[in-house]
């Protein structure tokens, strides 16, 4: 497969379970070293209230690269809905809490496929046009992710709220209005 057709037709599996992964992947998926390795939360209590894991979710390697933003909503979205904790008896500062915990989980995750698109990326600098598909699931388990076609996206009501599997080139207009408004109003205080 050469580059494009795997950005186009492959998705990443993200909290993948252990069942997605090869036995030689350890269970926590220790993550590689990397520049962009997210900090470690000063929050603590909340993994622990969590699953095991967050429920696995596949994103589009295309959508990843081009609409991070959407993706990272999405996957914030994805893991306090399937969390198994129940949200009306949490406080508020434990909420916030929780969701900043979520974040930095998402980001690590997010993290993840950042890096295995870079490593795909050098392995294409490095290697021939084309990458077997047995190659690039081990690229994938490397980084603690794994690999599957592409679903029919457009049938996926949950996808297409959160605009996962679309390529956004323009802000929408009420979000530039919001953005040119806090400006005018940061200089007239």
């Amino acid at each position: 497969m050469d580059y494009l057709t795997i950005i186009t037709t492959r998705s990443l599996i993200l909290f993948p379970s252990t069942q997605s992964l090869p036995s030689d992947v350890p269970a926590h998926r220790p993550l590689p070293d990397s520049p962009l390795s997210s900090p470690i939360s000063s929050t603590q209590f909340i993994l622990s209230d969590f699953d095991p894991s967050p429920r696995e979710v596949s994103l589009p390697i295309s959508s990843l690269i081009y609409n991070e933003r959407n993706c990272a909503y999405f996957l914030i979205q994805h893991v306090l809905q399937t969390s198994s904790m129940n949200h009306s008896v949490l406080k508020q500062t434990e909420k916030n809490a929780r969701e900043s915990e979520v974040k930095v989980m998402v980001y690590k995750e997010l993290n993840r496929a950042e890096m295995f698109i870079r490593g795909l990326g050098r392995w294409f600098n490095k290697n021939s046009s084309r990458i077997d598909e047995d190659s690039l699931k081990q690229l994938a388990n490397k980084f603690g992710l794994s690999l599957e076609p592409i679903m029919n996206m457009k049938n996926n009501k949950q996808f297409e709220e959160h605009g996962i599997g679309e390529v956004e080139i323009m802000e929408t207009r009420e979000e530039v209005n919001n953005d040119m408004s806090q400006e005018k109003n940061m200089v007239l205080v």
